[in-house]
């Protein structure tokens, strides 16, 4: 029987060793990343880092962007993409330009400082997200006509071209005691007659304003033919004025 002892402790300890308990896991913690299989949420310290897609699905009031004459005048066009932090309100609480044109960047910023979200909710509680934004510019150089069959909206480039009067803007007295230059932008309105029929001033120095809109409403173009047919046109109109008096 003694021979027999060594092996029947040896499976006794076998024994023993097979039923220890594994070591428990340690629960995640409750600010460790955790990405769901599409990757659209993820917990960190600070606000919880979401989608694009997610965050758009919680809009609830968005102004769009203006695009800026100055954009339109050089037919600039993108995306400008923004990263966003939305506080538990849903309001939008701080925009970091990631990329995008210049000239583009500030009618993204200026709209979507304005958006309105619902507040995200994270096991029961609203929370703050960090997320992406993108906005786009599309600019249409082609002749359109708008949806209720309004005039034309053609580049500024193309009824340039048209013109066939053109009467030099005055330099005022007041710009030169000031030796005031500038770009003075008008939206103006060209009947089918090729005559001005409305202007509006877009911007430009104050000062130089009045006698740009004497000059520019006696231009004359030639009328804009559209499918054969002479059409209304919306254009813009950028006069430059020295203090030469030239433009």
């Amino acid at each position: 029987m003694k021979r027999f002892l060594p092996l029947a402790l040896l499976v006794s300890a076998a024994v023993v060793q097979a039923q220890q308990p594994e070591p428990a896991q340690a629960p995640p913690s409750a600010t460790q990343a955790a990405l769901g299989p599409s990757g659209s949420v993820e917990m960190s310290d600070g606000p919880v880092r979401i989608a694009g897609g997610v965050s758009a699905g919680l809009l609830i009031e968005k102004k769009n962007p203006v695009y800026p004459i100055e954009a339109k005048l050089a037919h600039v066009s993108g995306t400008v993409i923004l990263r966003a932090i939305i506080n538990k309100e849903g309001s939008i609480a701080d925009l970091k330009v990631i990329s995008g044109p210049d000239l583009l960047v500030k009618g993204a910023v200026d709209a979507v400082s304005a958006w309105k979200y619902r507040p995200y909710m994270l096991n029961g509680q609203p929370v703050d997200v960090q997320t992406t934004i993108m906005v786009n510019f599309n600019l249409d150089d082609k002749p359109q006509h708008g949806s209720d069959g309004g005039p034309a909206r053609i580049p500024s480039g193309v009824m340039a071209s048209q013109l066939i009067s053109k009467t030099p803007p005055v330099y005022p007295a007041e710009a030169r005691a000031t030796h005031t230059n500038g770009s003075v932008v008008l939206r103006a309105l060209i009947g089918i007659d090729g005559k001005v029929k409305d202007l509006k001033i877009v911007s430009g120095p104050q000062v130089l304003q009045q006698s740009v809109l004497d000059a520019v409403k006696t231009w004359r173009y030639r009328p804009y033919v559209l499918n054969g047919v002479p059409t209304e046109v919306d254009t813009v109109i950028v006069v430059n004025i020295r203090s030469n008096g030239g433009i």
